[in-house]
């Protein structure tokens, strides 16, 4: 005869595959949730990337846009000039102003220094 020990293993053993096989297998109603959870999570860290692209790049407003200078309106004087800041009166930068014969300023360059 067994001991007992080893008769209760046996059993135990029985019961075990008794349940396993008594146990039916069901399809889990929630299975492509995690996948939708994770579609949807991949399109958000998308739509914050083309956000954080349209932060970094500068409004049409505020591109630097070609000037249409009138060619009847030659340069005729240059004159040195310096950039200050109103507040402050702190000098920003120096340039060269370049004018027409009426006073107007067709264009200023700044002069690195």
């Amino acid at each position: 005869m067994m001991p007992v020990k080893a008769l209760t293993l046996w059993i135990g053993c029985v019961v075990l595959i008794f349940f396993l096989a008594a146990c039916e297998e069901k399809k889990d109603p929630y299975s492509g949730f995690s996948n939708l959870v994770a579609e949807r999570q991949e399109l958000r860290k998308a739509i914050s990337k083309e956000r954080e692209q349209e932060k970094n790049t500068t409004p049409e407003s505020e591109k630097p846009k070609s000037v249409k200078t009138d060619r009847s309106a030659t340069v005729l004087y240059e004159k040195q000039i310096e950039i200050t800041d109103s507040v402050s009166g702190k000098p920003l930068a120096k340039g060269i102003a370049y004018l027409t014969k009426e006073g107007n300023i067709t264009r200023i360059k700044i002069l690195k220094e």
